[in-house]
């Protein structure tokens, strides 16, 4: 078996420059519960999809924004996932200090968690911690950074708060800064804190794409799920957000994307005996074997994701 954990990024974007009730209201109608004039496609589909294909999933997050926009919409985000059944873990994005009346740290801002120092981690992660917990998702044991933007200081403050799991590792990414090797597979034991990587593949020679929805197509991640069973492969992380279902405007569905999202469902659902998906706080995790297999997709099916995505700019 190999252990899927569909993940999903929530949270709220840092559009405009205002931060008022208004404001808070559109962004999270807009960015996590993706309402438009043709139905609602966020937050709220993918639950009632999940549900239906009985699939685990967990969504991270974004909590650190709660101590500049308050607490109603994070409640509102919790409530709708755990009514579900589904995991509520804690994500973090830093750019939320500029937009403080009373910041956790004066005067500090930045866009990546490891511009601070291992303290100042410790502190912003407490608080967002702090802001989950009062938003009715306690017992936090799992973390992403916003931008993957985690260093190894970012682990050793996850340890200081109790978190056991991260899933920052994003080789592909070049604010990741976690330092793993780049083929890294499944978990591993790093500063205290099980380190679960972001599945990444070849797409071409000596270039890799992660398994995020709108970076791959569906034929690509049918092909890597397939090829980690066959190498043996434990793990196998897929980033997604909240909005990912939308057009490029946020105010209409993709089709692209709802039919890519709706055949992973349904292979998942009907390869149980292959892949199980997973949530954190069940979890038990073992350090990967080394030399495990590279995912390699053809340059054929990438090309094909190309032209894929082209329409989809095309019409969103």
């Amino acid at each position: 078996m190999t252990d899927v954990f569909l993940t999903v990024d929530t949270e709220l974007s840092m559009s405009g420059t205002r931060v008022d009730r208004a404001w808070v209201r559109e962004a999270l109608d807009r960015d996590v519960f993706g309402r438009t004039r043709r139905g609602d496609y966020g937050l709220g589909f993918q639950l009632r999809l999940l549900r239906e294909a009985g699939l685990n999933a967990t969504f991270f997050v974004e909590a650190l924004s709660a101590s500049a926009v308050g607490l109603d919409s994070l409640r509102e985000i919790v409530d709708a996932v755990l009514g579900q059944g589904l995991e509520v873990q804690l994500h973090v994005h830093t750019e939320w200090l500029a937009r403080m009346e009373r910041s956790p740290l004066p005067g500090r801002v930045g866009q990546h968690l490891w511009q601070f120092n291992e303290d100042e981690q410790a502190t912003l992660i407490s608080v967002a911690k702090d802001n989950l917990a009062r938003a009715g998702a306690e017992g936090t044991l799992a973390f992403r950074a916003g931008n993957y933007g985690a260093d190894r200081a970012t682990l050793r403050a996850l340890a200081r708060n109790g978190i056991a799991f991260d899933t920052s590792h994003n080789a592909t990414a070049a604010d990741s800064r976690i330092g793993l090797d780049p083929e890294a597979s499944g978990p591993s034991l790093v500063e205290g804190v099980w380190e679960l990587p972001v599945t990444i593949f070849e797409d071409w020679p000596r270039h890799r794409r992660h398994a995020q929805l709108t970076a791959v197509s569906y034929a690509e991640l049918a092909a890597m799920l397939d090829q980690a069973y066959a190498a043996g492969r434990s793990t196998f992380v897929v980033v997604s957000h909240g909005f990912e279902l939308l057009n490029q405007r946020r105010d209409a569905p993709d089709p692209t994307m709802l039919r890519r999202f709706e055949r992973l469902c349904r292979l998942l659902a009907d390869a149980r005996s292959r892949f199980e998906t997973r949530r954190f706080d069940s979890y038990e995790p073992k350090e990967s074997p080394r030399g495990v297999a590279a995912l390699r997709s053809p340059v054929a099916r990438t090309a094909l994701r190309y032209a894929e995505q082209a329409l989809r700019r095309r019409h969103g």
